[in-house]
């Protein structure tokens, strides 16, 4: 019995409440460095990735549309997601934007999203990252070392 019941908890706390509005989040922009395009041109073939991040839970946001690399050279991205309207979103940026970068480290921009109703577009238009402040970290999102 206290195993269903235990179930029957981790299920009911996966569900999202029954009140939760579900908005869909559509993100778009162009990622510049030094005010040049930041696309698909990277070290050693490595792309570029754009990500919607759940930052309550620190998970990613499974797309519903776009693309998570950035696969042309102007460096222009859109991503789409769905997510409860509680939940504070964010835009997560991988990218080698920095002096003496390292192929095996991505630095990592963080930029709110703002939290509205129903279906949103977001155009954050030229996303400069030359001078952003953030962690480092390999393709597995484990922390790397930088000279930086």
């Amino acid at each position: 019995m206290a195993l269903i019941e235990g179930c029957l908890l981790l299920f009911m706390s996966m569900v999202q409440p029954l009140n939760a509005k579900v908005i869909s989040v559509d993100v778009r922009g162009r990622l510049l460095c030094d005010g040049k395009p930041h696309g698909k041109n990277g070290l050693g073939g490595w792309p570029k990735r754009v990500q919607l991040w759940d930052a309550l839970n620190n998970v990613v946001i499974k797309p519903d549309g776009g693309f998570e690399e950035i696969s042309n050279r102007r460096g222009t991205f859109r991503i789409r997601g769905r997510e409860a309207t509680q939940i504070p979103m964010q835009l997560i940026i991988y990218h080698h934007c920095y002096s003496s970068p390292l192929q095996e480290c991505y630095k990592v921009h963080r930029i709110p999203i703002p939290r509205n109703t129903q279906r949103i577009l977001h155009d954050f238009g030229g996303v400069e990252l030359l001078n952003t402040v953030g962690v480092f970290v390999d393709r597995n999102g484990q922390p790397c070392e930088t000279s930086d």
